[in-house]
């Protein structure tokens, strides 16, 4: 287990819920480049034995409970109003608004830079940019925009599933918008993910290709051991039950399978209400939400695993797959193109092509070896892909950002006065990032380490900086700005 002090230099993992932000931390830890963990409700390694099995999920295994820093209400209010009825994207817009708000300012302070997931890191940003330091952006899914426009095509596709393929308000997708904008780097798990956002406009210098990683010792080969004798073959999904992973697609090319193979079996695995107006195909199994405990030892009763989603950021499911020994079938729109080598260890499909899915079902019905065969590339395919080897890059990635001071401007992080002159003209120098080298200018270099905090006459006026909507070729008043910003010289904050 992790023990050790936390890095005051590293950088600060928030997230208000769970994903993968708990190997995250574990990785960045593991690396000595992590100051606190700020999240939700999650424990250290110290509570396994006092937390029940259902709270087990929210465990960070290996590392000690004083790396982490709770803000349990929201995500407690969020699971409660879920006892209630379906959450809706407002009720998550509320958890991570009331997250960004309550984190306190001392966290901030007390790092080298900041990391923050989409969708839950708008406020974050300006509060990290504010305190001089500086903000990466982890995006867990492709573009948001691109996203909606897949989502209209599921739509009119499967009108059955609309409900679990609907469009996300404006409003929530301009504060996306607004995160990308101002991030000082974009980290992102596939090169398909990459690509939306190239394609949306966002620099390419922004963006940070780092694959994730899988626990390579739970997620085992099966091959390591005898396998059985094979039955009828089995085919395994497993994902969240919707449109957008894919499953209306398979289950309509489904019923071809079993005209040539009548024995063929598939189950599908994950969370999800499947459509009361859809009936089940033959032959086809729902096994409900499998226990993170228990997805290796399920994976492994399988022969092929099928995963055809129309839209991912990575789809870490198919490195878990593989690392069980199981070929995969899947789509050019996850990590696949990444990760796996056509023909070899599976087959990666253009989402949509019923034709394409078809012929490679039925490549392992009519080749029962090539399961065994592909399954064993598959397992050796994935080894490069651990959490210590995604915890090294993003280590050289905040020891790149950490290179740089950066200036901090309150509220607007894109416009930055270049003199006193321009300031009273009214005329500013626009870029990303108000950001100088470390080897500034004296006066600049008087100005960030003298400033300890954010001080009082900021906190009084924040309130009504982040009403107002920064856009292109507008700043607050240069004036507004000289009085709110002053290095306060102390050792300890004026906290927000």
């Amino acid at each position: 287990m992790i023990a050790e002090i936390p890095n005051s230099a590293g950088a600060l993992l928030t997230h208000p819920g769970t994903q993968y932000s708990h190997a995250l931390a574990q990785a960045l830890a593991q690396q000595h480049c992590l100051s606190r963990f700020a999240t939700g409700l999650a424990w250290g390694q110290e509570w396994q034995r006092w937390l029940p099995a259902s709270w087990q999920s929210r465990l960070v295994p290996g590392l000690s409970d004083r790396w982490l820093y709770r803000c349990w209400q929201p995500e407690l209010r969020l699971l409660l109003t879920g006892r209630r009825r379906p959450l809706t994207p407002d009720d998550f817009f509320r958890r991570n608004h009331a997250f960004q708000r309550a984190l306190p300012q001392r966290l901030l302070q007390q790092c080298g830079a900041v990391i923050g997931f989409d969708t839950s890191s708008w406020l974050l940003q300006q509060r990290a940019h504010a305190a001089g330091k500086p903000f990466v952006l982890d995006a867990s899914i492709a573009h948001p925009l691109a996203k909606e426009a897949v989502y209209q095509q599921l739509r009119q596709q499967f009108p059955a599933w609309a409900t679990h393929s609907e469009s996300k308000a404006p409003a929530l997708l301009a504060l996306e918008q607004q995160e990308m904008e101002q991030a000082d780097r974009i980290v992102v798990a596939s090169s398909f993910t990459r690509d939306t956002y190239l394609q949306h406009g966002v620099p390419s210098h922004k963006i940070v290709v780092n694959p994730y990683g899988t626990d390579l010792q739970f997620f085992d080969s099966k091959w390591k051991a005898p396998v059985p004798a094979a039955g009828p073959l089995r085919f395994v999904f497993m994902g969240s039950i919707g449109a957008r992973k894919g499953v209306p697609w398979l289950c309509r090319v489904w019923p071809r399978l079993l005209a040539h193979y009548p024995q063929a079996q598939l189950t599908l695995a994950g969370y999800g209400q499947w459509p009361a107006a859809v009936p089940l195909p033959p032959q086809v199994q729902l096994a409900g939400a499998i226990a993170p405990s228990q997805r290796a030892a399920f994976l492994r009763q399988h022969h092929v695993f099928v995963f055809p989603s129309y839209f991912e950021g990575f789809a870490q499911v198919i490195i878990e797959a593989m690392a069980c020994g199981l070929p995969v079938i899947t789509t050019t729109a996850t990590a696949a193109p990444d990760v796996m080598i056509p023909g070899e260890d599976g087959f990666i499909l253009t989402p949509g092509d019923d034709e394409a899915l078809l012929q490679a079902l039925l490549h392992f019905v009519q080749h029962p070896a090539e399961a065994e065969r592909m399954g064993r590339l598959a397992a050796l395919h994935v080894q490069p892909y651990t959490w210590q080897a995604y915890g090294q890059r993003w280590a050289a990635l905040l020891q790149s950002c950490n290179s740089f001071l950066y200036i901090p401007t309150p509220f607007s992080t894109s416009l930055h006065c270049t003199s006193t002159s321009q300031r009273r003209a009214g005329s500013y120098r626009c870029g990303t990032v108000a950001r100088e080298p470390a080897a500034a200018s004296s006066s600049i270099k008087s100005l960030v380490p003298t400033c300890s905090g954010i001080c009082r006459c900021w906190k009084a006026t924040s309130i009504g900086f982040l009403k107002m909507k920064e856009t292109n070729g507008r700043a607050l008043a240069a004036t507004t700005i000289r009085k709110c910003w002053r290095p306060c010289g102390t050792s300890r904050p004026a906290c927000w």
